[in-house]
């Protein structure tokens, strides 16, 4: 027992280390591409811009979307809610530096989760040291990180720490952590349907082990979660598009709401898209080594990611190793936890 808890010691002592060696050097990367104009006045610009207005008087304003879209503030285009209180932190040291800290640092606190969910599963810790490594040195996770300023960066630790919560049955701080990440981007409803489709259709697989960490959630409770995810997302849209509009000045777009629902089901597919979104999804699995093919239910959670990048966002695919990396490979990379 006492050797059981030194080498727990022993293990986490090397994960706090990987992570801050990792945060420090993905920081000053990021600065580096920044002193050396490999960047843009777009993303970074503008999530400069929105939060130094925040503290200034104005709701999150920004230039790039109203030249491009014709609204105010960035909740007109993402329900980035979360920015409102770290515009406070930016206030202190209003520079791209502290940007470039604060998205390194969230994406490797992914580390957090993803130790609690190897020991959850009885990984050792070599395999746990090497899951953390597979997806800190992944190259579509650091060129996402090199990738300007995004908001993406957070969703990857709320995604597994939703998966944690939900593996552990603890429902209510899940929904917590679900609300921060609707906070966060507006997507993050379809990724609880993700969490969920993945946890009903376990039970259901042939092969399943009935009794199993994954298949003893009521179905109650993943139904439950289905209904919030879609009020979520309805709420989400109807802020944008409704109350937003109306705290900064501007007209509301009547009916958008619904209509940005309907259009989840106005497929676009055509042969070029297939064969560019396989090719996507096979570039993914191929930078973890081919390790999700081992694991093929895992890749259940990806569904709504799958769903969005073959029938609705043509072109999606078409951009390898942006930021949108941060939100496709933390699905892949739950080979992490491989069904019992």
């Amino acid at each position: 027992m006492l050797r059981h808890g030194l080498l727990e010691r022993r293990l986490a002592l090397i994960l706090i280390a990987i992570a801050i060696i990792y945060a420090a050097l993905m920081s000053y990367f990021s600065f580096l591409r920044y002193t050396d104009f490999y960047t843009s006045n777009w993303d970074l610009g503008i999530a400069m811009q929105s939060l130094w207005t925040n503290t200034h008087g104005y709701l999150l304003y920004e230039s790039g979307d109203y030249e491009s879209f014709g609204v105010l503030s960035f909740l007109q285009v993402h329900s980035t809610y979360i920015a409102i209180s770290i515009s406070y932190i930016y206030g202190i040291y209003p520079s791209p530096l502290l940007l470039f800290i604060i998205q390194s640092v969230f994406v490797t606190l992914s580390v957090v989760p993803i130790y609690f969910i190897s020991k959850k599963v009885g990984l050792s810790a070599s395999a746990t040291i090497f899951i953390v490594l597979l997806f800190l040195l992944n190259f579509s996770i650091i060129s996402g990180i090199l990738y300007d300023f995004h908001w993406e960066s957070l969703i990857p630790v709320e995604f597994f720490t939703l998966f944690l919560l939900v593996l552990e049955k603890r429902y209510y701080l899940s929904l917590g952590v679900f609300a921060i990440g609707c906070m966060t981007l507006e997507i993050f409803p379809f990724i609880l349907v993700g969490v969920i489709f993945y946890f009903f259709l376990t039970k259901y697989l042939p092969g399943s082990n009935k009794t199993s960490l994954w298949t003893d959630i009521p179905n109650s409770i993943l139904l439950s979660f289905l209904l919030i995810a879609i009020f979520s997302y309805f709420l989400i849209r109807y802020a944008q598009y409704d109350l937003i509009p109306l705290l900064v000045h501007e007209p509301i777009n009547t009916g958008k709401t619904v209509s940005t629902a309907i259009n989840l089901f106005s497929f676009h597919i055509s042969l070029s898209n297939i064969s560019e979104s396989i090719l996507y999804w096979f570039m993914i699995i191929l930078t973890l080594g081919m390790l999700p093919l081992f694991s093929p239910k895992l890749l259940l959670i990806a569904a709504p990611w799958v769903f969005y990048t073959f029938f609705l966002a043509v072109g999606f695919t078409t951009a390898f190793g942006n930021q949108d990396s941060l939100l496709t490979t933390p699905y892949a990379m739950l080979v992490v936890c491989p069904p019992k």
